[in-house]
């Protein structure tokens, strides 16, 4: 059940208990609009389209570059120059809304060149010019110099060339996204230029501070987590086990790659927040020992502590839900366990943090980065509360950062009604797919699909059912959307850079792939080994999944509803907490091999050496840590800690300065002892 059925419930309560209400009334207070929400007059309508210009700006332009941050080609200095001149994109931005048959492309189009009425050559030709839109914005032009060497793939230029279509295509799309708006008449030509302005320079503040980039040695790894409330802990257990897996072979020569394997994406909704963000303080560690101690932490954090301790509820009349309280519960404990589990390497690690809520009064949903607009730990700490928060039962958070200041610093923070992600997005793939995401692991506490229900014999039942089918139906579009949103993106760079590489302009600066041995079709599909030894196969009338496998992967790991129940609502149980994590962590030890092939310590799983095998199944295979090793979090006087007693708001979350300090770690037994002579 979500959010609203919820509210629905506790509204149909808070009449009942006046007993001045009848049946008909509802009727009357529907029609009425009574029970829809207002709109805020106090809005500026000219703020509000240039919010809506630079988001579609950011979304775009906020991909995966092998030169992110403030280095020598970065597309952070290209964003900064295009926001110093943005009047060739504004022309630009109309010949998408009105037509590309007039020469300027100007406002003087007639309307039967509209671009819903152009035909696919024509809609290709823009898409094409925006080669012409960026090159005064990109500080040098890429030399004419071959891109295969005597020492194989020359990947300063490779890199170069590969950012410079992907970003072209990206202000395509930019512009195709706004050109319809303004059509539409939901922007106009003012918010056009003050919001690609603003754009232009929050994408550039946001590509200085990444930390990763895009890699020729292994693909740009994503992980991705569905909430679920207490159900969530599933999701917990399986990550569990992937970073088990990680760890293990980080300190194993055999198994471990030259670079850092842990996810360089993680986006995560609800109680997937919260395991995301304890992944971060994983990618944080630099030592083996460090490793350790953070994935004993993440195992107290959501195995170890109950209801009691993570949240309180407010006991005032349900009256007051109609009046001035916006929720029952407080998540004060989890917000105790965040504020001591989160700490400064966390901004500093190779690994991007992206938690997604929503805010209530423009009905948006925000993905909100640790490299973009959460710089400190209160402003991370009230994101990953807010993620979590329905609406109605937990109260809100009230201030978050949304924008990204030009100079750096601490970005402000913005008032609004900032709850639950969930609302618009279940499972937020595509938070990691505009990101760059290359390998994905899906986490998900529920199916992909919607289960069947009972007879819905009450009005209450049924409209709890709306909302689950309602949220169901987001889960099941939203992976959908991202696979297509994908596959659309990067077969157009892959069709455009192959194209380029072939057929060079005249008099283009621009590398080519003319030389002997050049392959482009192994360049654009990300085929590196394979770039310089030819182009026996030109590969075109392969499919189109085939030839960009190499940039986008995804594999999910659902619970099986059937095999693993679920548990209800906030029921934060230890002994429910460790079934349902104990559940997750097998699923994850079944998937082991496809986890290590995602992850890139092996080529595939149906083809991995025995020794390698046993090595990496047994790494998947950690049990559990007794659940007495919780005790010491607690000390003497702990109560029952599957008591469901619930605590009142005013008395103090208890027990919770242990929950990410450093402890003894636990002795181990060799669990790769087993493998040796193998």
């Amino acid at each position: 059940m979500r959010a609203w059925s919820v509210v629905g419930t506790l509204a149909v309560v808070a009449v009942v208990s006046s007993c001045v209400l009848r049946t008909k009334l509802v009727a009357q207070l529907f029609n009425s609009g009574a029970i829809d929400s207002d709109t805020d007059h106090t809005r500026d309508p000219a703020e509000r389209r240039r919010r809506l210009v630079l988001s579609v700006l950011r979304e775009e332009l906020m991909d995966g570059y092998f030169r992110q941050g403030g280095g020598t080609h970065s597309c952070a200095l290209v964003a900064d120059k295009a926001a110093e001149s943005p009047d060739v994109f504004l022309q630009y931005v109309k010949c998408f809304a009105f037509g590309s048959k007039a020469a300027e492309c100007d406002l003087a189009v007639p309307e039967v060149a509209m671009m819903i009425q152009q035909s696919p050559v024509e809609q290709q030709a823009l898409r094409e010019r925006a080669h012409e839109v960026t090159k005064n914005w990109f500080r040098d032009e890429l030399p004419r110099e071959p891109l295969c060497t005597g020492n194989g793939l020359d990947r300063s230029l490779a890199g170069r060339f590969a950012d410079r279509v992907r970003f072209d295509l990206a202000i395509a799309r930019t512009a195709q996204r706004l050109g319809e708006l303004l059509h539409e008449g939901l922007i106009d030509e003012t918010s056009l230029r003050e919001g690609a302005i603003i754009g232009f320079r929050q994408s550039a503040a946001y590509l200085k501070n990444r930390r990763w980039g895009r890699s020729f040695e292994r693909p740009v790894t994503g992980l991705v987590v569905k909430g679920g409330a207490a159900t969530g802990i599933f999701s917990a257990g399986v990550v569990w086990t992937a970073l088990q897996l990680i760890h293990t072979c980080m300190d194993a020569p055999d198994c471990h790659p030259k670079d850092d394997m842990r996810f360089r994406l993680l986006s995560g909704t609800s109680t997937g927040a919260m395991i995301v963000t304890a992944v971060d303080r994983f990618s944080s560690a630099k030592t083996s020992m460090e490793r350790q101690k953070s994935l004993d932490a993440y195992v107290r954090w959501f195995t170890c502590y109950s209801l009691r301790d993570l949240y309180c509820v407010e006991t005032e009349s349900l009256l007051t839900l109609m009046d001035e309280r916006r929720g029952v519960i407080r998540f004060d404990g989890i917000e105790a366990i965040l504020n001591g589990c989160v700490n400064d390497s966390m901004f500093q690690n190779g690994s991007e943090l992206v938690l997604n809520v929503v805010d209530f009064r423009s009905g948006r949903l925000l993905s909100l980065s640790d490299q973009g607009e959460l710089r400190t730990r209160d402003h991370l700490v009230k994101a990953a509360v807010a993620s979590a928060a329905l609406p109605a039962i937990v109260e809100p958070v009230e201030e978050l950062p949304i924008d990204i200041p030009d100079g750096g610093g601490i970005p402000p923070a913005t008032v609004g009604t900032y709850l639950d992600g969930g609302i618009r997005s279940e499972i937020p793939l595509l938070a990691l797919a505009r990101r760059g995401a290359e390998r994905t692991l899906v986490v998900s506490s529920g199916s992909s699909v919607l289960n069947d229900t009972g007879p819905l014999t009450q009005a209450g039942k049924i409209a709890a059912r709306y909302i689950d089918v309602s949220t169901g139906g987001v889960t099941e579009s939203e992976l959908a959307h991202a696979q297509h949103w994908v596959e659309s993106v990067r077969f157009a760079e892959l069709q455009e850079c192959t194209r380029r590489l072939r057929t060079p302009r005249p008099g283009e600066s621009q590398p080519t792939c003319t030389e002997s041995g050049c392959s482009p079709s192994a360049i654009c599909e990300g085929r590196y080994a394979q770039a310089c030894t030819g182009d026996a196969a030109r590969g075109d009338e392969r499919s189109m999944e085939t030839r960009i496998e190499k940039l986008w992967r995804v594999d999910k790991i659902f619970r099986n509803e059937t095999e693993v129940a679920r548990s209800a609502g906030y029921d934060f149980r230890p002994a429910e907490l460790r079934r349902l994590f104990q559940a997750g962590a097998e699923a994850a030890r079944q998937r082991c091999l496809n986890l290590a092939e995602l992850l890139g310590l092996i080529e595939s799983a149906q083809d991995v050496a025995p020794a390698l095998r046993c090595k990496l199944i047994a790494a998947c295979s950690r049990p559990l840590p007794p659940r007495s090793t919780c005790d010491p979090l607690f000390g003497d006087d702990k109560p029952d800690p599957d008591d469901i007693e619930v605590r009142e708001c005013g008395e103090p979350p208890p027990y919770l300065d242990n929950a990410c300090k450093d402890t003894k770690v636990l002795a181990r037994p060799n669990d790769l002892a087993v493998c040796e002579g193998k």
